[in-house]
């Protein structure tokens, strides 16, 4: 009797041991799902990232130069030019231009008329922290979000800038699409009607709060999962959305034009397209890339950073 209880115990040790094994992978990997967006990006080809506040540019040599642009970085966006939030609300934006913003405000889809539209909401900004950018100021055009850190959406209506609140607590933001603090997901569009009626619409798409992390780029969404798994969505009806349904031990994903990305928690790319020739011509590529924790996406340009800080590039375009 006393042999059996012995072996007992042991296997009762054991399941604990295991038990907390898992729970210390389960944590780590939701430190990386919360963490990872905005602290990664590409400024065209060339990647950047966020260290201690710090902004790093990737060098040719493979050094991470100091940019010193500012000192708390919180969120950085790929785009042409060097565009970050720091901490404290404040926007730092390196592509702008001054002009005259009374004679320039009235012509939408011109270069004038996007520049205005950066002082505005750098004007804003000023008066008004900022808690996320939907993405970088480069072409600011009807429909871009910020998150004000009130919890109010700024969103762009013609030459104006207009406010929303949501029931429920926005944060983040990427493109069209809002994350919940609920984990749930909500679509922004703007509705035009007969005789010129303009009518902005924030519509829940995804209501089971489990999402920690969304990426989008113009209609097309990845949501990334609690459990690993990932959602792909577009906000044309009966469009094909990405081909992800067997994607697994996910903990971050990045949404390219026609494209995706995820990073699993082994350190891999997973991809997919609407091409499948390209794909497998592409998922050939990535599958060499290893001990990957953070990517991004720029355009048809797609980068890995490794644990050793060097960075990997793949340009599918």
């Amino acid at each position: 009797m006393k042999k059996l209880s012995i072996w007992r115990f042991g296997i009762v040790f054991c399941l604990i041991g295991c038990l907390i094994v898992v729970q210390i992978v389960v944590n780590r990997n939701r430190d990386l799902q919360i963490n990872m967006p905005g602290q990664f990006a590409l400024m065209g080809y060339t990647p950047v990232r966020i260290q201690n506040g710090k902004v790093y540019q990737y060098e040719a040599d493979g050094v991470w130069k100091d940019l010193e642009v500012t000192t708390d970085a919180k969120q950085i966006l790929s785009g042409e030019d060097l565009c970050i939030l720091n901490r404290d609300g404040s926007l730092y934006y390196d592509g702008l231009i001054e002009i005259d913003l009374d004679s320039n405000r009235n012509f939408p889809l011109s270069a004038g008329h996007s520049i205005y539209m950066k002082q505005k909401v750098l004007a804003i900004n000023k008066e008004e922290p900022f808690a996320w950018l939907n993405k970088s100021l480069d072409l600011v055009e009807e429909g871009n979000l910020f998150l004000l850190q009130s919890g109010e959406i700024l969103y762009t209506l013609g030459d104006e800038y207009e406010r929303y609140s949501l029931e429920e607590k926005p944060i983040q933001l990427s493109e069209s699409y809002i994350l919940t603090e609920k984990g749930n997901v909500y679509v922004f569009d703007i509705v035009k009607k007969r005789w010129g009626e303009v009518v902005p619409t924030f519509e829940c798409i995804y209501g089971e709060e489990d999402v920690v992390m969304i990426s989008s780029c113009s209609t097309r969404c990845l949501a990334l999962r609690k459990n690993g798994t990932v959602l792909s969505w577009r906000q044309e009806k009966n469009r094909e959305t990405l081909d992800v349904k067997n994607w697994k031990n996910v903990i971050a994903v990045e949404q390219g034009f026609n494209y995706g990305i995820g990073l699993t928690s082994e350190g891999k790319i997973l991809y997919t397209d609407y091409d499948l020739v390209k794909t497998e011509e592409i998922k050939k590529e990535l599958s060499n890339w290893s001990d990957i924790v953070q990517i991004s996406v720029n355009g048809g340009c797609i980068a890995g950073l490794k644990e050793d800080g060097s960075c990997l590039i793949c340009k599918i375009w």
